[in-house]
């Protein structure tokens, strides 16, 4: 800690995030309810993120941005105190402030466990703990304001609308400024919360940032366009239709362009909402257009998970389809897809064969020169046989070095072919100085699958074609 505090870049961070506070505070107070409240507050946003990223190390720049614009809030709302009195509101203020965020982000850091939006827990995790960070600084910054003589106690009356922009803020923008403060922190050499590629690894990513602008672009039009329609109160175009307006393209934006392009396309959507709200003087319907921004994100977040089980369903159903070490489909996988191609014969004849082979003497690979080479030998068998073989025909390892392949539209003579083919591909390769001296041949049997045979006869005829093979000298096709 110590070591940190002590580098210049600390405290060259501190002061830049510090100096974005402020700007924030600035783009708050143009979107003003009233004196104490705003469509929206984004430095709730910003002080949560620091102190999600940077922990206790956020703390100057936070208390610097408080302190300094409460300067400024007295002077634009006439406080007569004195400088004396308005640095101990400030320093109140600041401490119900932080206090209040930097509670909600611990207390999400030791809940979330790295998820990082990754799961519907997580993202419920980070709303709910917002809500409750952002109820604690309304009622933590009104007492503050209370106890220092800046405002009367009918201030409560502001509790609601100062809760609910605070609330707006955190869930809108609070994840676009996690990335940005983490690049910020990379780009100074200092020690990141590595939000930036936890987001990164949400959903899909690599895609051209063309497309990305251009879905940016299109929900943009048509949030403009609604908010013009619900301008003019004739239509009687409700604010609802903005969050459905929203979250479609949203959820496309969402399952495409991976999760650090979601939060900064619902930090932008929020944006461009807020400002319709206020240019085209919607603020009495200030708290339907609140709520349609809260739902925005949520939407957002909670779709930031959905590609994630995509990819982990296809990850889990790769592991049970394909054996890891051969490429082949695994025995369960391949009797299944083999079941189905001799049931769907019956709808479309078509000759089908099987062939099974097994590599000769694979034991004494093991015995002699060790698992890993086994190892090797098992990978390259697979290798060639995804290589020689066609795409609808069906490669299963049925188990140890024993393998099965479903040849469509041929028959036993094609398969055969086919057969030597392989066994041709495994005698001459190339198994690397290490196997060098340890020939490598497999014994094959085919047959013709007949029609209406069951799979586990024609797989019995097979083997006992295989064992033919074997006894007639190994390293040969036999067809029955």
């Amino acid at each position: 800690m110590l070591e940190r505090l002590q580098s210049p870049r600390y405290w060259v961070l501190q002061a830049g995030l510090a100096l974005c506070w402020i700007g924030t505070w600035q783009l708050g107070r143009l979107l003003e309810l009233s004196a104490f409240s705003s469509l929206w507050f984004p430095p709730a946003a910003m002080t949560f993120a620091l102190f999600l990223a940077e922990g206790r190390f956020a703390f100057p720049a936070v208390a610097t941005g408080v302190v300094v614009t409460n300067f400024e809030w007295a002077s634009l709302h006439g406080d007569q105190r004195g400088l004396a009195a308005v640095l101990v509101t400030g320093l109140a203020f600041c401490v119900a402030h932080c206090l209040a965020y930097w509670l909600g982000a611990r207390l999400f850091d030791r809940l979330d466990r790295g998820e990082r939006f990754g799961t519907p827990l997580s993202v419920v995790g980070f709303l709910a703990i917002s809500s409750g960070s952002a109820l604690l600084a309304a009622v933590a910054g009104i007492g503050s304001m209370i106890l220092s003589g800046a405002a009367e106690g009918g201030f409560a009356a502001d509790l609601i609308p100062w809760w609910i922009g605070d609330l707006v803020a955190v869930v809108t923008l609070a994840p676009a400024f996690l990335v940005l403060i983490d690049r910020a922190t990379n780009h100074l050499g200092l020690p990141s919360s590595g939000w930036s590629a936890s987001l990164k690894r949400l959903g899909p990513s690599g895609t051209p940032a063309g497309g990305f602008v251009v879905k940016l672009a299109v929900t943009l039009t048509v949030v403009l366009c609604v908010g013009e329609l619900a301008a003019v109160g004739e239509l009687g175009v409700p604010a609802a239709l903005v969050v459905y307006v929203v979250i479609v393209p949203l959820m496309w934006i969402a399952h495409t362009e991976g999760g650090l392009r979601t939060v900064i396309a619902v930090a932008v959507l929020a944006t461009a909402v807020v400002a319709l709200t206020r240019s085209l003087g919607l603020t009495e319907q200030a708290f339907n257009y609140q709520a349609a921004m809260i739902t925005i994100a949520g939407a957002g977040l909670f779709n930031l998970t959905v590609p994630r089980l995509y990819m982990d369903n296809r990850k889990l159903l790769n592991l049970v389809t394909f054996d890891q070490l051969t490429g082949a489909r695994t025995r369960q996988a391949f009797l299944a897809a083999a079941e189905e191609a001799l049931a769907d014969r019956h709808r479309t004849p078509r000759t089908i064969s099987l062939l099974t082979f097994d590599i000769d003497h694979f034991k004494a690979v093991n015995d002699s020169l060790g698992h890993a080479a086994g190892d090797a030998v098992l990978a390259g068998v697979g290798e060639i046989c995804r290589r020689e073989l066609r795409g609808i025909d069906l490669f299963g390892r049925l188990g140890g070095e024993e393998f099965a392949v479903l040849v469509r539209d041929a028959d036993s003579d094609a398969t055969a072919v086919v057969a030597e083919r392989l066994r041709e591909s495994l005698a001459t390769a190339k198994w690397g100085p290490r196997l060098e001296p340890q020939k490598v041949t497999a014994s094959f049997g085919v047959v013709a699958v007949e029609p209406g045979e069951k799979l586990r006869t024609a797989l019995e005829r097979a083997d006992r074609a295989l064992y033919e093979a074997k006894r007639a000298g190994r390293d040969r096709v036999c067809a029955l």
